[in-house]
């Protein structure tokens, strides 16, 4: 019986041990398209492209004229930012997210304030490979570079809201919004919004006579929120 015992951790042990060598194995094996001896200047290796499986002839034929286009623009400027982007949405489009990533990391270290290269590093990290400190990192520098844009306090204040929790951070976001937009309607319905979906009235009432007597004449907030002046 105690040697049974014995067999039986042995295995156990074998069996983990297995385990740990083919993670160890997976990690080395496992691509880091972030690292500098990226062959960024192969382009074989650049539009090396697997196709999803789903894929039907219509999303095929959209990475066909994708890839054509980002090839084109490879070889005429590789050095441009927006040739970088272009390659980091076709990734994008067949869900290579990793390699988007880096793509959109070199786009934006060619150019520090292009915001399609800085909204997409925000929105992969948000998303698809989650580092929300680099999301907030990143949503926070779109916002510097165009404090004017309702879109992009509102994506920095759901982030707070939705995956960390900061309903607080979330409100600031929101009001900075409507004061950086010079009360764009946009800022006031993403707040009202929020107030509403908090369960703050009182403040969503606050915003809503304010929307209002800005935008006197907008038929469709009168309807949306006259009743609530009554």
């Amino acid at each position: 019986m105690l040697k049974n015992k014995k067999n039986v951790y042995l295995a156990i042990i074998i069996v983990i041990l297995i385990a740990v060598l083919s993670g160890l194995l997976f990690l080395n094996n496992k691509k880091n398209y972030t690292l500098d001896n990226v062959k960024w200047n192969d382009i074989n290796y650049v539009f090396d492209i697997d196709v999803p499986e789903d894929f039907d002839e219509y999303k095929i034929e959209r990475l066909n004229g994708k890839i054509e286009a980002a090839k084109l623009a490879y070889q005429d400027k590789p050095d441009d930012n927006w040739t970088w982007v272009m390659i980091g949405n076709m990734y994008q489009f067949v869900g290579d997210h990793e390699r988007a990533l880096a793509v959109f990391y070199k786009a934006s270290e060619i150019t520090p304030d292009d915001i399609s290269s800085i909204l997409n590093i925000a929105t992969i990290h948000e998303k698809y490979i989650i580092d929300y400190d680099q999301s907030e990192k990143y949503y926070s520098k779109a916002i510097t570079i165009f404090p004017q844009m309702p879109d992009l306090h509102d994506r920095l204040a759901k982030l707070y809201w939705h995956k960390i929790d900061r309903v607080d951070d979330a409100e600031t976001t929101y009001l900075q919004g409507l004061d950086q937009g010079a009360g764009q309607a946009d800022s006031f319905l993403d707040l009202i919004n929020f107030y509403d979906q908090t369960n703050q009235l009182d403040k969503k009432l606050v915003y809503v006579k304010q929307l209002l007597v800005a935008y006197p004449n907008e038929q469709l907030y009168i309807d949306d929120f006259g009743h609530l002046l009554k």
